[in-house]
């Protein structure tokens, strides 16, 4: 999934109070829109990441191996963010808890007992309470299971939903497209400033 594309060919329009000051070195203009939208493109990871964490309930780090960087370079125009593993993550990453709980079972004589099972609770969303997952148990490897029927096997593993689908939503799309132009200006500005002291044409 591609959440945003920086292209510098629009880029180079933002120069136009320094362009034909940056255009005395070779190769100023390129340069200038290649750093800028690379600064920017790793900006707009750490806000599309905060996005998400300011809903759910996950760590930076179990985001970081979601989101992949295409840098702008001599040969490549556009500079863009991308999000991989667009299906759910493991239940295991959301804050599992251990516990355990009482339910009502009936014996083989028809009567109704009390007995204590273990499950494991998760909070998915920063704005909803912990939720049990009833006969859940987790392994020492991390992921939580469950049985499927009564039996020992087979186990399931159990699936939390996939934060990334929350940055194909229009309000979010648009939070951060607004906060690339923002950053991209900025950048522009910087580096082109940058490029013309070492050049010592400012």
């Amino acid at each position: 999934m591609s959440v945003l594309e920086i292209d510098t060919s629009d880029a180079m329009k933002q120069l136009a109070r320094v362009k034909e000051v940056l255009a005395l070195v070779p190769g100023g203009m390129q340069l200038a829109c290649q750093r800028a939208a690379n600064k920017t493109v790793k900006s707009l990871k750490v806000a599309a990441k905060k996005a998400i964490r300011d809903e759910y309930n996950i760590k930076s780090s179990d985001l970081e191996r979601q989101f992949s960087i295409v840098q702008a370079s001599k040969w490549n125009p556009f500079a863009e963010l991308h999000a991989t593993g667009s299906r759910s993550i493991s239940l295991s990453h959301f804050n599992p808890r251990a516990r355990t709980v009482t339910a009502e079972t009936k014996t083989r004589s028809g009567s109704t007992a009390r007995v204590k099972r273990k499950g494991v609770s998760v909070k998915v969303k920063k704005t909803g309470g912990r939720k049990l997952v009833k006969g859940g148990f987790q392994l020492k490897a991390g992921a939580i299971m469950k049985r499927v029927g009564d039996s020992r096997l087979p186990l399931a593993k159990l699936y939390g939903p996939s934060p990334l689908r929350m940055l194909e939503e229009s309000s979010v799309q648009s939070h951060l497209g607004y906060i690339a132009e923002e950053l991209m200006e900025k950048n522009l500005e910087h580096e082109a400033t940058h490029i013309l002291r070492q050049a010592r044409l400012r």
